[in-house]
This record gives structure tokens, C-alpha cells and sequence, in this order.
């Protein structure tokens, strides 16, 4: 797998905030046509306790015409514009979990557990594939584990994502499934990052056909140019005894 590392750079922007001629006299303005109506509104609730109601029985189009009269100074209040505020960016930027960025902290929902990879009807390792909605991001940790013989290429909704790092082919050399020892003798590994969303991971075997095979020890010729993973020179996994070829992984989600 291949870790990219982004260099983000933080971009200032100074914003310049123009005061146009005139403002002050609009807003001298406003303040006195507020004043008025409020003067209005004061003298016409006075009005309303000294003579009751019952004054307004005997004059029935007085107090309509007043309260049109009111209305209409209130919606003729002109409100000064003001300038355009500046569109605020929404949260941090989206990290770019294409490029393999899981920002951290991150937090481990399924710990390192074993998976098997086992043959098909065809005699072929059948792909390992797990599918996961959610809103996170998730980062996906696998390592081979018991004889270094495994190397695996990982599909995200089936967009190729790359190999897990080469190694050098030993099915003698076993490191059972002691995580930290089979990464110290150089077992084969990788991480990919999967996106937020619903989302499909598979993971395939593939042999390491650049390797060679050891047939015999007592021989000047103990090396030969065919792959040691696949029987002969066809490409058919050699399963050996165990009939399996067995990897950890861990997920964690992103930040």
C-alpha cells in the first residue's frame, strides 16, 4: 500500500469593510420617523384611556382610520441596506481519505481478529469481503500471519487499491499469529483508508510470482526461476498441508 502524506497550508484572508458616504444621514433618519410613531402610538394609548371606547361607537370611522393611519407609517419605514457579509466556511476541511489521510485520533471498533483465506470450488482462494455503512471514515490494517507465504491486492466497491508490501518468500520462517513478531521478520502488510458511507471491501490472495522456489538444500542448483506459491509453472496456489492461508486486519474510524 502506498501512504500519502498531505502538506495542508493554512490561507488568511483580510476582508475590507467600506463605509459608504450618506449612511449617517439615513440612519439620523430612521431614528426620527421611529420616534414619531412612537409618539403617535403613545398619544393614541393616552387617548383610548381618557375617553374609552364608547367614544369610538359614537365616531365609528375615527379609530379605523387611525389605526390605517399608524400602519401605514410603520411599513413606510425605510431600513438602511447593509453590506454583504462574507459566506463563513462550514467546519474543517474534508480530509482526502482517497489519498490514504486518516486523521487521528482514531478509534479501533473491531480489533485485530484472524480471517482465513480458503479454497473455492474452482481450488482457489475464495476473497475475503466484509461491506459497511457509516458516517466515518474507517481505516483498514491487515498483516499475513503463520508462514510467510501470503501477499494480498485490496478493492474498495471494486476500484483496485493497491498490494500489500512484497516480501521475501519463506513458508519455513512461521510466526504464528504474533502480530508484532510477523512485522518485525518483514511479513507481508498494508492500510487502506475507506471513505464515510456505504461502502464494499475485498480482498484478494495473489502469489508472489517474482519469487523462487527451494527444492533442495544439498544442491549447488537450489534455486529455480518459477514461483514457490504456485504449483509448477500454472497459476494454481499450492495450498500445502493446511489448506488455508489465514491474515489479521483491525479497523479503526477516522477523526
Amino acid at each position: 500500500m502506498t501512504h500519502i502524506s498531505l502538506d495542508r497550508g493554512d490561507t488568511k484572508q483580510k476582508i475590507g469593510w467600506t463605509i459608504k458616504p450618506g449612511a449617517s444621514d439615513k440612519v439620523q433618519h430612521l431614528r426620527k420617523r421611529v420616534s414619531l410613531v412612537a409618539l403617535a402610538l403613545l398619544i393614541f394609548y393616552f387617548f383610548c384611556k381618557l375617553h374609552s371606547f364608547s367614544y369610538f361607537e359614537r365616531h365609528s370611522t375615527l379609530g379605523p382610520a387611525m389605526i390605517v393611519w399608524l400602519i401605514s407609517n410603520i411599513f413606510s419605514l425605510q431600513i438602511p441596506s447593509l453590506p454583504s457579509l462574507p459566506s463563513l466556511s462550514r467546519g474543517r476541511p474534508r480530509p482526502n481519505y482517497e489519498g490514504g489521510v486518516c486523521p487521528d485520533p482514531t478509534s479501533v471498533f473491531d480489533a485485530w481478529n484472524i480471517h482465513a483465506f480458503v479454497p473455492g470450488l474452482d481450488d482457489n482462494p475464495v476473497p475475503l469481503e466484509y461491506s459497511l455503512k457509516d458516517r466515518k471514515a474507517h481505516k483498514l490494517s491487515i498483516v499475513d500471519i503463520d508462514a510467510k507465504d501470503t501477499r494480498m491486492e485490496i478493492y474498495v466497491d471494486g476500484i483496485n487499491k493497491g498490494l500489500t508490501t512484497e516480501f521475501q518468500l519463506d513458508k519455513t520462517l512461521d510466526c504464528g499469529d504474533n502480530l508484532g513478531l510477523c512485522l518485525q521478520q518483514g511479513f507481508s502488510a498494508g492500510v487502506v483508508v475507506v471513505p464515510p458511507g456505504k461502502h464494499t471491501v475485498r480482498i484478494h490472495w495473489v502469489g508472489e510470482g517474482q519469487l523462487v522456489h527451494r527444492i533442495a538444500a544439498h544442491t549447488l542448483e537450489g534455486l529455480i526461476g518459477f514461483p514457490a506459491d504456485f504449483i509448477n509453472d500454472t497459476k494454481r496456489i499450492d495450498w500445502g498441508e493446511k489448506r488455508e492461508r489465514r491474515v489479521m486486519w483491525q479497523r479503526e474510524y477516522c477523526a
